[in-house]
């Protein structure tokens, strides 16, 4: 009940920040000037306006108790604020907003970003009761409405006398919630071994990828991708939208560097007239999107990525110079191309340091303002909601979403994704989880892009080239990279006729026979790249069978464990005095992780263990059944929807299990589920009628 509610004050909060409304129209500003002019009539208009804008955004998006609470929260974080003599527009309020949420959220320690877990005095004056007994869940709940990199770079803009980018260095936007004895700890060496490759890179790696410049080879990575859970049109709208961002970038960019700023102002209109037209319609969100509306609605994506390619041309022009495509920010800036840190938050710090010292004008404040709103839309659309729970909205609405942003304007992904990992200079082993292709060509790409990626990161950042040797030597401890392949569990979508019969002839007529012929092929490729080069078994680790558990019977998986627990394809003993040998493969299921009934998610963890032979050293992935008190479950769930032929299994494993292993129970629990068996096998097989 307490997260609800601190999501709900929240999405309050950060509304002004988030929202698209907001973006098109400022009426937070406007209220402020309403009260400043003392326009009586339009303050409680605009008042009510505000309002009912914000209700619908919090339906939309959280569970409401009351509007009463919307509205103190408003009051609190917005409209409380609204004597004449304390601010002259939103974007001061804005700014104090970021400001206090830095000094109450985030501090430093040996060098790092940390978050502020004590108790402190900006506590009470932003977040009130919720910062007490229950900052953690406050932290964790904000960093999944707004990307947390912008207030720690606020952070260190007001602890700092002067610009200095050097406290970037080693930031990529995480910021560390271990105490101070935690951290002791972890820097002696972690381990992740349960990223799965469409999730695996963060929003601000993802944003920078987003933002560089466009050309016509890497237009392509926008056409035909979802960037949001929604239409064609929305889709198209939002490509519209990110890439005028990343000209807005640029253009604010441009502004910020001061040679930049010198020659503007002597050579009078230093861009074209499109690149100002653009920025022109960004600041009021209501033209640009008009613009898009008038020219580009009717279109292709393509014909966006065209325009947008033009804009760029022309900006390059003008710069006499080719843009960096991957450090762009950087080099405009006359920055360290060695700082190791992102373009974006080289252009976030320098853009909110003249936005807090007041060095930046009234217009390029505004651009950057709804350049944030933007940025932390997208963030907000990419990042699962609160109000809806369950793997299955988690695949459909955000998994698709977040994969197409991994790989948009990535050349090699693999690259990317490893090194955005190893950011965490504590990290010393790191396991992938990703599907592999049924073609074995496709297969060996796959896994060759994967170990070329891994080499080439070493070799520029944990190794120096020795000349006379002529080789990479290691300078610093390598960090353990593998690869485990996962086999997705899918819903039965061959032909509803199911004959044992017909099937013999075509496995499309046994339940789930074509996708169990599909992971057979997936494991023979596996297996034989495994045994033909012994090296890759320190590399390809293990198996896992993964996705929406209700769409696959673990049984379907039963021969393909079977197959890769064979131990007479590995080699036994060493090649040589360097250890050659074959590592053994280390096996996980996903089991007890979604399910209708609490019998569905035990049952299948005992299915796991009994028929894929699971022992001690395997994994059951999350087995969350497990840990939840069935008494609590049956006061949650006391009704629910479930499949007859689930609901018959369920009966059967509990009759079996009760009847074996235990005798501490009423005979007539017995007696009551051979009833629902006998009742559900007739209702699905049909009563035998005798005479």
């Amino acid at each position: 009940m307490i997260n609800d509610s601190i999501n709900r004050f929240l999405g309050v909060l950060c509304y002004p920040f988030t929202s698209m409304e907001m973006f098109r129209e400022d009426l937070i500003d406007q209220y402020i000037d309403a009260v400043r002019t003392r326009k009586e009539d339009s303050v409680k208009k605009i008042r009510n306006r505000l309002k009912s804008q914000l209700i619908a955004y919090i339906r939309k998006n959280y569970t409401i108790y009351s509007y009463d609470e919307i509205y103190l929260y408003l009051e609190k974080c917005y409209l409380y604020y609204d004597d004449s003599d304390c601010w002259e527009d939103a974007l001061q309020l804005y700014q104090h907003i970021m400001e206090r949420m830095a000094a109450a959220l985030i501090s430093h320690r040996d060098g790092r970003i940390v978050f502020k877990y004590w108790k402190n005095k900006n506590d009470e004056e932003l977040f009130g009761g919720f910062a007490n007994s229950n900052k953690v869940a406050l932290f964790h709940s904000l960093s999944c409405h707004i990307p947390m990199d912008v207030i720690a770079i606020v952070y260190m803009i007001i602890n700092q006398p002067e610009l200095d980018t050097r406290c970037l260095d080693y930031f990529y936007g995480n910021i560390e919630v271990a105490d101070q004895q935690l951290s002791r700890v972890l820097e002696k060496g972690v381990a992740e071994n349960h990223l799965h490759k469409g999730v695996s890179r963060t929003f601000s790696s993802i944003w920078d990828s987003l933002m560089e410049p466009l050309t016509a080879e890497n237009s392509k990575f926008f056409w035909n991708r979802e960037f949001v859970d929604g239409t064609k049109e929305e889709n198209k709208r939002m490509v519209y939208y990110i890439l005028g961002y990343g000209i807005v970038r640029a253009y604010l960019t441009l502004e910020n560097s001061l040679d930049r700023m010198k020659e503007r102002h002597s050579e009078g209109n230093f861009y074209e007239d499109e690149v100002e037209e653009l920025v022109s319609r960004f600041q009021n969100g209501q033209k640009f999107e008009k613009f898009f509306r008038e020219n580009f609605q009717d279109k292709r994506v393509k014909d966006i990525t065209v325009y947008y390619e033009d804009l760029w041309n022309r900006l390059e022009r003008r710069q006499q110079k080719v843009f960096s495509r991957e450090k762009l920010c950087i080099s405009i800036l006359n920055e360290n191309q060695g700082l190791h840190t992102t373009d974006e938050n080289v252009f976030l710090y320098y853009a909110l340091y003249k936005m807090i010292k007041d060095e930046m004008s009234q217009r390029m404040k505004q651009c950057m303002m709804q350049y944030l709103r933007v940025r932390n839309y997208l963030f907000h659309v990419s990042v699962q909601q609160k109000t809806i729970k369950g793997l299955d909205y988690f695949q459909q609405a955000h998994y698709s979403v977040n994969s197409a942003l991994n790989h948009v304007n990535i050349k090699n992904f693999w690259e990317a994704a490893i090194r955005e990992q190893l950011q965490n200079q504590d990290l010393y082993k790191l396991e992938f989880r990703s599907s592999m292709p049924i073609n074995e060509a496709e297969c060996k790409m796959e896994i060759r892009n994967f170990l070329e990626a891994y080499q080439k990161i070493l070799w520029e950042d944990y190794c120096y080239y020795d000349i006379e040797k002529g080789q990479h030597i290691p300078y610093r401890k390598i960090p353990y990279v593998g690869l485990v392949v996962h086999f997705l569990k899918r819903p039965d979508t061959s032909v509803p006729e199911k004959c044992f019969q017909n099937g013999k002839g075509d496995c499309s007529y046994f339940c789930f026979g074509e996708l169990q012929e599909a992971y057979k092929t997936q494991i023979e490729n596996f297996i034989r790249l495994r045994t033909q080069y012994s090296e890759l078994s320190r590399y390809l680790v293990g198996i896992d069978a993964a996705s929406l558990e209700n769409s696959t019977p673990v049984w379907v998986f039963a021969p393909i464990y079977e197959e890769a627990r064979d131990s007479s394809v590995d080699q036994i003993g060493r090649k040589n005095e360097y250890g050659d040998y074959t590592q053994s493969l280390g096996f996980t299921f996903h089991a007890g992780e979604d399910f209708r009934h609490i019998l569905s998610g035990l049952r299948r963890i005992d299915e796991a263990q009994e028929y894929l032979k699971f022992h001690a050293g395997d994994r059951i992935g999350h087995g969350i059944a497990l840990g939840i008190s069935a008494r609590e479950w049956k006061r949650q769930n006391p009704v629910i929807i479930i499949p007859q032929i689930e609901a018959l299994e369920n009966y059967l494993w509990a009759y079996d299990m009760l009847s074996k292993n235990y005798s501490d129970f009423q005979a007539t629990i017995l007696a009551y589920m051979e009833k629902q068996i006998y009742e559900l096998s007739g209702k699905i097989y049909g009563n035998k009628k005798t005479g």
